[in-house]
């Protein structure tokens, strides 16, 4: 399935701004009212782009604007398709919210609360204006219904927040929970007024530019009137009345998301040497359900071939992961070779077409059904087909998924403890390992290193056994980081050059070894290792920022610099500007 410069039917986030058109009156709005407001809704019905007009269309530009800082876009729950009967020691809302805001650094511990952990933030940084945002904010009052403690506590502190401290804060909701919002916000605005913003449809012309707008570059382009004709089809709706007479309404606006997938459907049906689209004739809206039922069939068609694996096997299995209980869009944990037992590349597909998007949270990645239309085209397409298992292997694995991402640590690694030793007596020792890979990982973003390292040991030798070499080369990496936090950079160098040496295409694990090298003293060694990197990868710049601290370490400060340069400019990752600062070097 080619989706083009389309995006079908996942948001936009902050990396796809250069193809988001149409929305530049409300972009406008939406950023004048945070910038100017201590608290902000935005709301709308479901599918209208809420998310996409955030971080695509007003986060990209503010994060460009001097004297702001933009907090990366936060969410209050780690939904998993099967929820824990109680919760952890910590709030789960407040830890899945600072694990986003957190971004790309590690998730705070559980313990910290609001307050304390912005507090932090302001105090580490010029007196610009802080400016937060939370994403489908009434996931706190659906996500977990029964945890009303846990959601009493959180919406006093996040209170807090907005009376004591000098932030501005956005909410997206939508329309439909707005009134359960509404109730709570007596709380939430610490006495400051509250603005308020409705997000509708597409005008005409903010739809003309949605079509047109991403072909830039692309080589093609549509046909004077061509785009316009089909928006004004979509803008007409046909129905027949009680008597079967045709009754044809024209509304004025177009509903985004059918139209995402309208232009996927004409982009996937163009020869490849016609470069001037004429569609507008052709392209008609239909039912939402019924169109992204379609788009899932064929996305699902697409992987099994891709995979091997069977269309039953893989719908049943997004179903089962990603659809929760209650009929919301549940999260699944990515682990080093298997998401929810399915093999990773099966999850990646998905993601390829927008079936899945992949988020970082928690210190992890996540997984999640890139719209919620999408859940009920799933249950629609899979009813009666699905069976719910209990207590297996899989359940407590699970579990623990859901576990980590709440910040319940204990709890998570008990389970996957537990879903290990379940794997293991039933002769399944891939899946053994991979929990117990899990049971590592989740200690390392606890802090318990000694544990974690236990844990990433005994699945490396689980790996190793049954000649999993590349899973057991991910285990060594592990191991590596974990000495070096523990201030082993000699230990570390080892064991990420064993992992290199089996992985030896990795650009991020030959990165990791010429780090440790370089912190170990052996700069000379570290030379060649960053040398490989930039031989293995001559785009990226993390190659030439850690060369240039190593020449730099070795007094060939000349190219040293010519390196910095080099790597600035083709843009630099977190890691990379930790390294220079810690060598001294100024970008």
């Amino acid at each position: 399935m080619t989706l083009g410069p389309y995006l079908g039917p996942r948001p936009y986030g902050e990396a796809d701004a250069d193809v988001f058109f149409g929305r530049d009156l409300e972009i406008r709005q939406l950023r004048e009212a945070w910038l100017a407001e201590r608290l902000v809704v935005l709301h709308g019905p479901s599918a209208v782009g809420k998310t996409s007009l955030l971080r695509a269309g007003v986060v990209p530009r503010l994060s460009r604007e001097p004297g702001v800082r933009v907090l990366p876009v936060g969410r209050v729950v780690h939904q998993a398709a099967r929820p824990l009967a109680r919760s952890g020691p910590h709030n789960s809302y407040r830890y899945a919210l600072l694990s986003g805001w957190a971004r790309p650094g590690p998730a705070p511990e559980p313990g910290t609360g609001l307050v304390e952990f912005l507090e932090r933030v302001l105090a580490g940084g010029e007196d610009d204006d802080l400016l937060l945002a939370i994403d489908q904010f009434e996931e706190v009052f659906t996500a977990m219904p029964a945890r009303l403690a846990e959601r009493e506590d959180f919406l006093a502190e996040l209170g807090r927040v907005v009376r004591e401290l000098p932030v501005n804060l956005l909410l997206t909701v939508r329309d439909d929970q707005l009134g359960v919002v509404t109730s709570h916000e007596w709380r939430l605005s610490g006495g400051h007024p509250i603005t308020r913003l409705r997000l509708e449809g597409l005008t005409r012309d903010g739809a003309v530019a949605a079509v047109t707008g991403p072909l830039a570059g692309t080589g093609r382009r549509f046909a004077a009137g061509s785009a316009e004709r089909l928006v004004e089809r979509m803008l007409a709706s046909t129905y027949v009345d009680a008597l079967g007479e045709s009754v044809t309404i024209h509304r004025d606006r177009v509903e985004p998301l059918l139209l995402q997938l309208e232009c996927v459907r004409l982009w996937r049906t163009l020869p490849p040497d016609v470069m001037v689209v004429e569609g507008g004739d052709e392209v008609g809206p239909g039912d939402a359900r019924a169109v992204m039922a379609e788009f899932y069939t064929e996305a699902v068609r697409e992987v099994a071939l891709l995979t091997g694996r069977s269309e039953p096997e893989i719908r049943r299995w997004v179903a089962q992961t990603f659809i929760t209980e209650h009929g919301t869009r549940g999260t699944a944990y990515r682990g080093i070779a298997l998401t929810a037992d399915m093999p990773n590349g099966v999850a990646d597909a998905l993601v390829e077409r927008h079936v899945l998007t992949a988020e970082q949270r928690a210190s992890a990645t996540w997984y999640q059904l890139g719209q919620d239309l999408l859940a009920a085209a799933v249950r629609h397409a899979d009813s009666g087909q699905v069976t719910t298992a209990r207590a297996t292997p899989a359940d407590y694995r699970s579990a623990a998924e859901a576990a980590f991402g709440e910040g319940n640590f204990d709890s998570a690694r008990r389970f996957a403890q537990t879903a290990a030793q379940q794997y293991r007596a039933s002769g399944d020792e891939l899946r053994a390992a991979h929990a117990m890979a899990l049971s590592g990982t989740i200690a390392r973003v606890e802090g318990d290193l000694v544990s974690a390292r236990d844990s990433f040991t005994a699945a490396k030798s689980e790996f190793e056994t049954i000649e999993d070499r590349r899973s057991a080369a991910r285990m060594l990496a592990e191991l590596g980081r974990i000495a070096l936090a523990l201030g082993e950079p000699a230990e570390a160098g080892e064991l990420l050059q064993r992992a290199v040496e089996r992985l030896p295409g990795d650009l991020g694990l030959r990165m990791e070894l010429g780090h440790a090298l370089l912190r170990s003293g052996a700069a000379i060694d570290a030379l060649a290792v960053f040398n490989q990197a930039v031989d293995l990868s001559p785009m990226a710049g993390s190659g030439y920022a850690g060369r240039a601290c190593a020449r730099l370490a070795l007094g060939e400060r000349e190219a040293g610099e010519a390196d910095l340069a080099r790597a600035v400019r083709l843009g630099l990752e977190p890691a990379d500007r930790e390294l220079l600062r810690e060598f001294g070097a100024e970008a």
